[in-house]
């Protein structure tokens, strides 16, 4: 949030003649953001003139312009932009959607599989060793689980990691192979557990650049709804939040900004592979809730937004931790002394808004494609 500084080094690095690609799509974000609409659509649409349509960042600054024009009310506008986005991604996505696809399959086995009497047996499995003070928040991206993170993280008995893949990047790898999820899950060994239990730990305290204690560690991951069997596997004495919102505006807001690709964001190219996926790992968590025997909880963003002492305090009852005020004053500490890594973190930042309630009816006609496949969870989550 340093405009000023930026500013000054986007001037020094003009003035020195450097032809930056990334250079000149910084600069755009900062018109924006200077409340210079008009300059920053300039800039993009110059940008995007002297790429290739398939490079990443003429992608990004479509992306810009998709958010420039949705902000000024030019609906049409804005989905004409990222139609330009995510047509220049689709050239790269093959690989990411190829064995996207083949791990959803394996997981879908194993949720047909799972039942109550596994997390208990899990539970078991892990009596005689130090119980840990962990949580999850998860739920799907764009769902409000920014907002919730920032605020719990404000709570002097809790720190949080912020989309640390390290169980996508690190765990599922090592452990899981051909073998069937479900069949792997139950072989793992004490000894394994030992070691998995304290790796994680060690990677997060090695990210976070600190000692986590006997603190709470909040486990942020919107994606990783289809992986909290693995998750309860290595410390089935986890506590897991679930962001919730209108699936709506979920599957617009993630299909109507640019996001790097990966295994995830592959599936946001087109409005009805972003419902097929949000209906994916929805299904998982609605699976999952009715056996969990662990403490959980949903956390609707709509009702944060109407009352955020409300919903915090149901979350901090969720994860066994007493009220703090400081928890309403989490602004403070992201002006001051919290860094913000999620594509969210400028609008985080502001004061709690409505302005993105409801916000797909602006978009009806885009959301045609998604309608059929979200009405179970509109209706399921009370959105009807």
């Amino acid at each position: 949030h340093r405009l000023d500084e930026a500013w000054n080094l986007i001037e020094q690095a003009e003035e020195f003649g450097i032809e930056f690609p990334t250079l000149w799509l910084v600069k755009a974000r900062l018109q924006r953001r200077r409340k210079e609409p008009q300059q920053a659509v300039a800039t993009l649409q110059s940008l995007v003139g002297r790429l290739e349509k398939h490079d990443e960042v003429a992608c990004e600054a479509w992306g810009e312009i998709a958010l420039i024009r949705d902000q000024e009310g030019d609906y049409e506008g804005a989905a004409e932009a990222i139609d330009h986005c995510k047509r220049g991604q689709q050239g790269r996505a093959a690989i990411f959607d190829q064995r996207g696809s083949a791990a959803h399959r394996k997981f879908q086995e194993l949720f047909a599989t799972l039942r109550r009497e596994d997390f208990v047996r899990w539970q078991n499995a892990t009596q005689g060793m130090n119980q840990a003070n962990v949580a999850l928040l998860a739920g799907f991206p764009r769902s409000g689980t920014t907002l919730l993170e920032q605020v719990l993280d404000a709570h002097p008995q809790l720190i949080s990691s912020e989309e640390r893949d390290y169980l996508g990047n690190n765990v599922i790898q090592r452990i899981f192979g051909r073998t069937p999820y479900y069949e792997t899950l139950n072989k793992l060994t004490a000894g394994q557990l030992r070691f998995e239990r304290g790796a994680y730990f060690r990677v997060m305290e090695k990210l976070l650049g600190e000692k986590i204690g006997p603190r709470m560690h909040l486990d942020k991951n919107p994606g990783y709804n289809q992986t909290i069997p693995l998750i309860l596997r290595i410390f089935p004495e986890t506590r897991v939040i679930i962001a919730i919102r209108d699936p709506r505006d979920v599957v617009l807001s993630c299909y109507l900004r640019h996001l790097p690709l990966n295994f995830m964001s592959v599936q946001f190219l087109s409005v009805e592979s972003t419902a097929r996926r949000y209906a994916a790992d929805m299904e998982a968590w609605l699976t999952l809730r009715k056996i969990l025997p662990g403490p959980w909880c949903e956390i609707r963003y709509e009702d944060s937004v109407a009352d955020l002492e409300t919903q915090a305090r149901g979350a901090l009852s969720t994860l066994g931790l007493p009220w703090d005020e400081a928890v309403l004053d989490y602004r403070q500490r992201l002006q001051k002394e919290k860094r913000v890594t999620s594509p969210t973190y400028e609008a985080v930042a502001q004061p709690v808004y409505t302005r993105s309630l409801a916000r797909w009816r602006n978009y009806e006609k885009l959301l045609e494609p998604a309608q059929e496949i979200l009405q179970p969870f509109i209706k399921e989550f009370g959105y009807g």
